[in-house]
């Protein structure tokens, strides 16, 4: 690779040391099939993903210093655990007025919050998918994981986004630019661990991609370092944003954070709890049939298992969840009744990182 003129700087937007490079970069392409069926709604194509190597020293290796763990494994590593999303749940955003305003453009930043329990992250999956149906859109994405402090910082989002950013867009310039913005391979292991140049370089490479909508969704941030919550929800209102707003839509599913409360917001606990609530019914539902598929078949016991459930639940996915877990395999249904109800109400907190419950 070549040098720069300039070393890389940590201002976010001004001086990143603009330089040339001369790599022989190639692509290759591997294709992931992921059709969904049974309790989902959409049957969602197959999806390609562009793997660069290139002929230059350095050149793979500054991609690889970004990388930590392929966000699309982490999204199915988190449907495997949590279970598949149930029919026509999560599918009420795409008819909100905010939501259908951000998708579009305007505002480029969307806060979907809401208190623990009302199903954020599947609701972040689903956004996920989505997205990638719309023609020319590029989805990146970042999950919080429980207990993971090394992955759970403002660096390991942006080395996300950046990595996802050049391994999704078959242009190897990109490849190219970011090997020149990140100076060196010996250098790059302190560069990903800046959180400032590494925003840098996403603005700098979102300036020179191709023209197409770029999502990018977040899930979990207010579970992050309080002081990486507040760096990067300033990032996300600042000018320097704004500035590729075509481009660049971001969508933030987290309690509610002091430093987005003037953004744009769908409030899973204010004009959406309805709609929350609905998707919370039909999730029990679904649960009381799998827990009645092992027992014999009593549609009275049923009924009142699953008018039970919905009173202790209180609208939150999670408590169903965790019964659900304890109530897997039951022989009878006193086994389940008497289960359900030593359950406390707060055993979810405890039980969910664990269960997989709907954060």
């Amino acid at each position: 690779m070549s040098e720069v003129d300039e070393p890389i700087a940590t201002d976010p937007i001004t001086t990143i040391g603009a330089a040339t490079s001369n790599l022989n970069t190639g692509t290759g392409k591997q294709t992931n099939a992921t059709i969904s069926g049974g309790t989902h709604n959409t049957q969602y194509i197959a999806q390609t993903q562009t793997f660069y190597t290139s002929n230059a020293d350095g050149g793979r290796e500054c991609l690889d210093a970004l990388f930590i763990t392929d966000p699309a494994i982490d999204r199915d590593k988190l449907e495997r655990v949590k279970g598949a999303r149930t029919e026509s749940t999560c599918s009420w955003i795409l008819d909100d007025a905010t939501y259908m305003s951000w998708r579009e453009g305007a505002p480029s930043l969307l806060h979907v919050r809401g208190s623990p329990g009302k199903g954020k992250t599947m609701l972040s999956i689903y956004l996920t998918r989505e997205l990638a149906l719309r023609k020319n859109a590029l989805v990146i994405y970042h999950f919080f994981t429980a207990g993971d402090t090394q992955r759970n910082n403002a660096a390991t989002i942006m080395r996300a986004v950046i990595w996802q950013l050049v391994n999704s867009v078959a242009e190897p310039q990109l490849v190219s630019l970011l090997n020149a913005l990140m100076v060196s391979a010996a250098r790059s292991k302190q560069v990903v661990a800046e959180p400032e140049t590494m925003w840098a370089i996403s603005i700098e490479l979102l300036r020179n991609m191709p023209e197409r909508e770029v999502y990018c969704v977040l899930d979990g941030l207010d579970e992050y370092v309080a002081d990486d919550q507040g760096w990067l929800a300033h990032k996300l209102i600042t000018p320097t944003t704004c500035s590729i707003s075509a481009s660049l839509r971001t969508v933030v599913l987290s309690r509610p954070l002091p430093d987005l409360r003037d953004s744009a917001h769908i409030d899973l606990d204010g004009v959406a709890a309805a709609a929350v609530a609905r998707d919370v019914k039909l999730y029990t539902s679904t649960v009381v049939k799998a827990i009645a598929s092992w027992l014999p078949p009593d549609a009275n016991e049923e009924a009142a298992l699953e008018s039970y459930l919905a009173e202790r639940a209180q609208e939150t996915f999670l408590w169903i969840g965790c019964a659900a877990a304890a109530c897997a395999r039951k022989g009878t249904y006193t086994e389940v009744m008497r289960i359900v109800r030593g359950l406390p109400k707060r055993a979810f907190r405890t039980l969910s990182s664990d269960l997989g419950g709907y954060r």
